[in-house]
């Protein structure tokens, strides 16, 4: 196991083994020879979309930690995410870092450590595109937590059609594109605001043990959501507790009446089984 130092631009050798010799993000997608149990550390300023290509073991994950001040901030995102977990990727770990409790109705701001952000997109600003935080496809045992995700997509008016219906924008999203059953996703001590959706998932054949658990997002439509991916898709052990999730009204819509409010959406439209889903001590 060892611990790779990761900066922008890197410094001195740039073989990754303290802050003053760190990869740059271009090393580190490279991608350089991170493997099961190491953890990899952002630090400063990230301004270039960091990926992740390679799986943990169990009890030997890969872990992405945000140092103390650390942020992946852009005035804009594309829908391939700040962060990108490679598809089929097993057994990772994104950590914020945070200090303290920053999620769910006794989440406090003030602990946030790491986050991610986009600094001009939204309504009348200079960018209102689509726009993601963290993507992953086909994930497993994959762990997102004490982290902070702001302004994704800034919503001041009504008209405005972007993103796209009905996940265009999302803190986090996680695809099973390929129908392959994504399972054991966790999400927990989150703060995510000023985006369409905070947390989105779907499932295909075989989906199993999603969790959300201390989690606010507000100024969204959906605090967050989890979809059938077709006919045949199945999930159980979805579990949504101790969130909360409020300011839906900056996501109202006079043209088309495209956006719908929800806590948390849960829904088999495509022919697919969800089966005992949980929700319970969570706010609106």
């Amino acid at each position: 196991m060892a611990t790779y130092y990761v900066n922008q631009l890197g410094a001195g050798s740039q073989n990754g083994t303290s802050l003053g010799n760190a990869w740059s993000v271009a090393n580190l997608n490279a991608p350089s020879s991170y493997t099961a149990g190491d953890t990899i550390i952002l630090n400063g300023t990230i301004s270039t979309q960091v990926t992740i290509q390679r799986s943990g073991t169990a009890g030997n994950p890969i872990t992405l930690l945000f140092a103390a001040g650390a942020k992946v901030s852009a005035a804009k995102w594309d829908n391939n995410g700040a962060i990108l977990i490679y598809g089929n990727q097993s057994y990772i770990t994104i950590d914020g870092g945070a200090t303290g409790t920053i999620g769910g109705p006794n989440g406090n701001a003030s602990f946030v450590n790491g986050y991610i952000e986009c600094t001009a997109n939204g309504t009348g600003l200079t960018n209102s595109v689509e726009c993601v935080g963290i993507l992953a496809n086909e994930a497993k045992h994959f762990i997102v937590q004490n982290l902070a995700i702001y302004n994704l997509y800034v919503r001041t008016g009504t008209t405005d059609q972007i993103p796209s219906v009905p996940y265009g924008v999302a803190g986090i999203a996680c695809f099973d594109n390929n129908g392959n059953g994504q399972s054991n996703l966790t999400f927990s001590n989150l703060l995510i605001h000023d985006t369409e959706i905070g947390i989105f998932t779907d499932y295909g054949v075989g989906g199993s043990n999603y969790t959300a658990n201390q989690v606010t997002v507000y100024n969204c439509n959906w605090g967050g959501g989890t979809a059938d991916r077709g006919a045949g898709a199945t999930l159980s052990g979805l579990v949504v507790h101790d969130c909360w999730f409020y300011n839906f009204t900056n996501w109202n819509d006079t043209v088309g009446n495209q956006y719908h409010h929800n806590g948390w959406y849960s829904y088999a439209e495509s022919g697919g089984t969800l089966t005992n889903p949980t929700y319970y001590k969570n706010k609106l």
